[in-house]
């Protein structure tokens, strides 16, 4: 067998063959098997203004099950964690009020002007603090004209 103009074994075609097989097997897992990595916050009822996340080695550890990391955030809205802090992946993001509810994403949104939404992220560019924000539209850009490293 000839592979630009050099003559090889056959069974050289017979490996490159398998291996491609496996890279196909293997995307077709990443995408139809595999679950995609999931970040849960759940948020105080009522709760309005900055949510920030810093890493401490002293933090708490969020809980994981399955693929789903889940992040409990308290009422003063300030939470250290130990390891990797939210966002530092790529993954899907799910905000619920403390009661279940779902709090709706803010990005991409042109909700009512009384809605409440779940804004995400902002980083010190250092990985060692993230910041969210929780409020209507309005509040949002008023924190983002502010700067998200100021309160609420």
């Amino acid at each position: 067998m000839q592979v630009l103009g050099i003559r090889v074994p056959s069974w050289v075609g017979i490996v490159v063959v398998l291996i491609m097989a496996v890279l196909c097997l293997l995307i077709v897992k990443m995408i139809f098997v595999d679950e995609v990595p999931k970040m849960r916050f759940i948020v105080p009822k009522g709760f309005r203004g900055r949510i920030q996340f810093t890493r401490s080695h002293t933090g708490v550890v969020p809980s994981v099950s399955g693929s789903t990391t889940t992040f409990t955030i308290p009422i003063s809205g300030k939470l250290e964690v130990a390891g990797e802090l939210p966002f530092a992946r790529w993954s899907v993001t799910e905000a619920l009020w403390s009661d279940g509810q779902e709090l709706l994403s803010g990005e991409g949104t042109s909700g009512g002007v009384n809605e409440i939404y779940f804004w995400s992220a902002y980083s010190d560019g250092h990985g060692s603090t993230v910041r969210c924000f929780v409020g209507t539209q309005d509040e949002y850009y008023q924190w983002l004209q502010h700067g998200p490293d100021t309160g609420k």
